[in-house]
């Protein structure tokens, strides 16, 4: 049973590098102003138990997910648009409750 996502959380899907720094700042200041609670992958850690699985439930209490792609070419970030797959399969499997 999937649980019900908090009509808040709002799961973030862009780089994480020095350069990128002050796009994800500007944007998780933005969500906070606004009343939203930014979620992302940086409170994941690896604990051998499968990271994959943290990530779909944490993108499972999320209502909506912002998606940046404008950086996958070089270096080659193949988890971001496997991310932006992940949540729109879960829009498609339950329509009602994530956005």
């Amino acid at each position: 049973m999937m649980p019900t996502p908090d009509p808040k959380a709002v799961f973030v899907n862009v780089p994480f590098d020095a350069t990128y720094e002050p796009l994800f700042v500007t944007l998780v200041g933005t969500l906070v102003f606004l009343g939203q609670k930014p979620r992302c992958v940086l409170e994941v850690r690896e604990k051998g138990d499968g990271r994959l699985i943290r990530i779909l439930d944490l993108m499972r209490t999320c209502r909506m997910s912002v998606h940046d792609l404008s950086r996958t070419g070089t270096p080659v970030r193949f988890n971001m648009p496997f991310e932006l797959g992940l949540a729109s399969a879960l829009k498609l499997q339950h329509p009602t409750t994530t956005k």
